[in-house]
């Protein structure tokens, strides 16, 4: 049974009840393009990641309603009516609470808060939301396809996820600090020798010890292997044993429920490797272990052989179970980006503003006005991906990719090559400008008006990337991911003139 649930939390998953599928924006697909559809497999991906976004209505039959705007994090765009005759839901560009209006983007959920499901109404039209093959749907929304107008029979109970539980992002390497201000160690530690009976001696113990002082020691830093289906990991340390490579953490549970790192299995299924990251802290970069085997938080403990060692053993409040998180990385260089163009979205900034000013000229003469004329364009750009490469410690980040997006005269274009060092949500504002400064007569007993315009608009394009991750020790390590955001905002002001009849007061 899923955990009760009293309201959306900003960041979930819809998970449907009767297919077992999550519900997600569908981006590869030519027969059901741009839509969402109850046919994913895996909860770690941007398509399957919604934000809400909650909107007090009218007090319905006495009490106060809470309708939601919905938008997939893969582009930010909010779920919407694909058309006034349409049953589907699509993807919208801006937030629509008009309830007389098809375009609606609002959303109110009936909670059965013991099952910890929903169910979803279109506001606007009162329909309930189930899955496509409910209800003959549009041909090329394909099976399993998101659509409005449903009796409440036929809705679709999903299980809600709270993402932000249930997926928590870690870089791909990464080096734990503990309480004790040391570094989690991969180290190999001798057992007491029986020299009575040497048939009863134990082989040695590759523990992970809160012993490390530099980040830049390859035995602290670790591997993170996410689950892309429930969101847990394994962890690799990084450090050779001398026989071709790390190994993965393994919770011992002969040995007392220590963790070493001595498993060489390379799947989930032994849940003794396999754990669950919980944020501790919601600002500073500090986290939790918890072992799925022994459903334990893990924490630096003293034994007698294994000394400031990790164990599953303990509970969630102890300070000692509590982890840092930083980066053993050198430096990154991100590179090969797809920018997906066709799933971008566009949106104002802020509504256009016209501001007027009048020059007049009284007199028989002619008389200059001195201003400047023409457009100037600024841009400013940045980007985000969602493996959390905000953790403590900074790291150079080299951005090489052939082109990015931008707005010129309301178009997606591709500019040419792209190179610059720079970090996560950093902006960066480049310009062009045609202003001429200029004198302008004004002919006697005529006025002179000076138009400035300023537009500011955006755009959220999902991007595919690869990137090189180099250790302080010189070995380097190249990945392919899907979670990249870039956004780029333009501000145009332009300022023209106009002579006209002199207008009396």
């Amino acid at each position: 049974m899923s955990p009760p649930v009293l309201a959306l939390p900003e960041y979930l998953a819809l998970k449907s009840k009767s297919n077992g599928k999550y519900l997600r924006y569908v981006r590869d697909d030519p027969n059901a393009r741009a839509v969402l559809q109850f046919s994913g497999d895996e909860l770690v991906s941007t398509s399957v990641k919604f934000q809400s976004n909650a909107v007090s209505l009218p007090v319905d039959d006495g009490r106060p309603t809470t309708a939601y705007h919905l938008r997939c994090c893969y582009n930010n765009k909010y779920w919407q009516k694909a058309g006034q005759a349409e049953s589907y839901i699509s993807a919208g560009e801006t937030p629509d609470e008009d309830t007389s209006k098809w375009s609606c983007t609002l959303f109110k959920p009936e909670f059965d808060h013991h099952q910890g499901t929903v169910r979803l109404v279109h506001v606007q039209s009162g329909g309930y939301l189930g899955r496509g093959n409910s209800q003959p749907p549009p041909a090329a929304t394909g099976p399993d396809c998101l659509v409005v107008g449903l009796p409440a029979a036929a809705a679709e109970v999903c299980e809600v996820v709270n993402y932000s539980e249930a997926v928590v992002m870690l870089p791909k390497l990464v080096a734990f600090k503990g309480d004790n201000g040391k570094y989690l160690k991969a180290v190999s530690i001798d057992p007491v020798v029986n020299t009575r009976f040497p048939i009863y001696n134990l082989p040695t113990f590759r523990a992970i010890q809160f012993s490390g002082n530099e980040i830049y020691d390859r035995s602290v830093a670790h591997e993170v292997v996410m689950n892309p289906v429930d969101g847990t990991v394994r962890i690799k340390s990084v450090s050779h044993d001398g026989t071709g490579g790390g190994r993965f953490w393994r919770r011992n549970e002969v040995e007392g429920n220590w963790i070493f790192w001595d498993s060489r299995d390379p799947t989930f299924k032994n849940k003794d490797t396999v754990f669950r990251v919980h944020r501790l802290h919601p600002s500073e970069p500090q986290y939790g272990l918890t072992n799925c085997g022994s459903d334990l938080p893990c924490k630096r403990y003293n034994g007698s052989t294994f000394q400031q060692c990790l164990r599953a053993s303990g509970t969630d409040v102890e300070p000692y179970n509590k982890l840092w998180v930083e980066e053993p990385v050198l430096w990154r260089r991100m590179y090969d980006g797809d920018f997906r163009t066709e799933d971008a979205r566009f949106y104002p900034l802020e509504p256009p503003k016209v501001d007027t000013e009048i020059y007049r000229n009284e007199t028989p003469n002619p008389s200059k006005v001195g201003r400047k004329f023409g457009k100037t364009v600024s841009h400013t750009t940045s980007w985000t991906n969602s493996y959390g490469w905000k953790v403590g410690g900074k790291v150079e980040i080299t951005t090489d990719f052939k082109g990015i997006p931008f707005l010129k005269e309301g178009k997606l274009e591709i500019s040419s090559e792209y190179s610059e060092e720079k970090t996560e949500g950093a902006s960066e504002e480049r310009g062009e400008s045609s202003e001429i400064a200029s004198e302008v007569t004004v002919s006697p007993m005529k006025q002179l008006r000076i138009t400035t315009t300023k537009t500011k608009t955006a755009c959220d394009v999902p991007f595919d990337y690869s990137y090189t991750e180099k250790l302080y020790d010189g070995t380097a390590t190249d990945y392919r991911v899907q979670d990249g955001l870039f956004t780029t905002t333009t501000t145009v002001v332009e300022v023209a003139s106009k002579e006209e009849d002199l207008q009396q007061d």
